[in-house]
């Protein structure tokens, strides 16, 4: 069951946001709010289990009207609370691109993206590696506003600062279809079909993309596959016209 989604009646500070950042927006939906029942999970990344309600946002932050930080992603919230009767279930809140509001700042080795919609925000920080030549996700802020089904709590908040995620070199991009990050056992923020670039985009446009590991996973067995097979159809027409030249031969004597 969805059920109704009250925005909070209170007042959650937001950093000082800057002007002239934008996201495109999709077609309109209404907040998905699911329940499923869910053990305690541990500090981790895992696979999450995607809502069809969430929707791809392109998220970008300017700096003196170039493109400094760009996030093309679907993006799922899903929190652990507890219900009147004591069972702990998750709830999961999809963010509504053409609902949400875009704010942030770039400096020579920092990125911040605040993304501010009715229920809460997302704040992303992005750092520059000058000696790796590298850029990557270091820090989430959360907070969600929501009530869920018989939850005895209504409000829930989360930090990580010491991520490493998202990483590629400067210039790329980053790339994957599917990434959830625990920011805390109770609290993990699900990326889908997800593309991301901080620093050095060239016309606001991505740079060469560096698959994460699970698509790489996926990448390879297919590059055999396909291999092994052009190697069978090479047998097979070695074979075919080895016979054809056979018969040709007996034919003649």
């Amino acid at each position: 069951p969805h059920p109704t989604t009250h925005p909070a009646n209170h007042t959650t500070p937001h950093p000082t946001t800057h002007p002239a950042n934008h996201t495109t927006p999709h077609p309109t939906t209404h907040p998905a709010n699911h329940t499923t029942p869910h053990t305690t999970p541990h500090l981790t990344t895992v696979a999450p289990t995607v809502s069809p309600d969430v929707k791809v946002g392109d998220y970008r932050v300017m700096k003196e009207k170039e493109v400094c930080l760009r996030i093309q992603s679907g993006l799922q919230i899903r929190v652990e609370y507890t219900n009147s009767s004591k069972t702990k279930l998750w709830g999961t809140f999809a963010v509504q691109p053409n609902q949400t509001k875009v704010s942030g700042k770039c400096t020579n080795d920092t990125a911040t993206m605040q993304l501010s919609f009715a229920q809460g925000f997302l704040i992303f920080t992005f750092k520059k590696n000058e000696t790796q030549k590298t850029c990557y996700l270091n820090e989430v802020r959360t907070n969600l506003s929501l009530q869920f089904p018989g939850a005895m709590e209504r409000y829930f908040a989360a930090q990580n600062s010491t991520l490493r995620e998202f990483e590629a070199g400067l210039g790329h991009s980053y790339q994957c279809k599917n990434r959830s990050l625990a920011l805390s056992p109770a609290f993990h923020l699900d990326a889908l079909q997800e593309q991301v670039q901080a620093f050095a985009l060239h016309s606001g446009n991505f740079g060469e993309a560096e698959l994460c590991p699970d698509q790489h996973s996926l990448v390879v067995p297919i590059v055999i596959g396909v291999v092994l097979l052009v190697l069978i159809l090479i047998v097979v027409i070695a074979y075919l016209l080895g016979r054809r030249r056979a018969r040709g031969g007996y034919q003649t004597i």
